[in-house]
């Protein structure tokens, strides 16, 4: 394993098995008001962003804009799904146990608002893992905005360049990058269809997190 000073992890895709709930909520609540939603259709949402699966699914079941679920709606579905089967990803408990055995100083990281971030952590039993819990909507920006990783280094009292951040979403890898701070791409089915970004602005991509206890 690489030896940097500290380690940042995002949560949901990262090491949580969570990301395809997120990109399949429209499909789940669809499903559960008694819409026919196919196989086809869940595929269409593993493969492409909100506003186009929210479209897709519009215009195949002739949905009214009014009719479709709301983000609140859709929160409450996934805080439901964090409070009860909410799952790590292969390999993430190893490697956080590996991680802290080595003392280093660790921060999950995610975009997950903070109520529901907690509920899945205490599912979980995550927090002993981490010393520092940071959710972007307590600071009121995204981590595509350069500030809300700079808290992070700031909570840590760290140089980018100590740092190592475990990602599976482009957008913030980027933002990672561009601070210097070392970015690992973790695989996640929901975003293949975002390779080429992916694959542009992370340091190094592995299929599963603890791949990276061998690098």
């Amino acid at each position: 394993m690489k030896d940097f000073k500290y380690f940042l992890f995002d949560f949901d895709g990262t090491l949580a098995d969570s990301q395809l709930f997120w990109s399949t909520v429209y499909y789940h609540i669809l499903k559960e008001r008694g819409y026919p939603v196919t196989e086809e259709d869940y595929d269409f949402c593993t493969s492409h962003f909100s506003p186009e699966r929210k479209a897709y699914l519009c215009e195949k079941y002739g949905i009214k804009e009014e009719d479709f679920p709301t983000r609140p709606e859709c929160l409450e579905r996934i805080d439901l799904f964090y409070r009860t089967d909410v799952t790590w990803k292969k390999g993430a408990v190893e490697f956080l146990n590996t991680v802290r055995a080595q003392g280093k100083p660790t921060v999950l990281f995610s975009a997950t608002p903070q109520p529901l971030l907690a509920h899945a952590v205490e599912h979980l039993d995550a927090a002993r893992y981490f010393d520092y819990i940071v959710s972007v909507s307590e600071l009121g920006i995204g981590k595509g905005d350069p500030a809300s990783y700079r808290h992070c280094l700031d909570v840590l009292q760290a140089k980018p360049e100590e740092c190592v951040m475990f990602e599976d979403a482009p957008y913030s890898m980027k933002t990672a990058k561009e601070l210097g701070i070392y970015t690992v791409a973790v695989k996640e089915r929901c975003m293949d269809f975002q390779m080429d970004e992916i694959l542009c602005y992370c340091d190094e991509y592995i299929e599963t997190i603890t791949d990276w206890l061998d690098a």
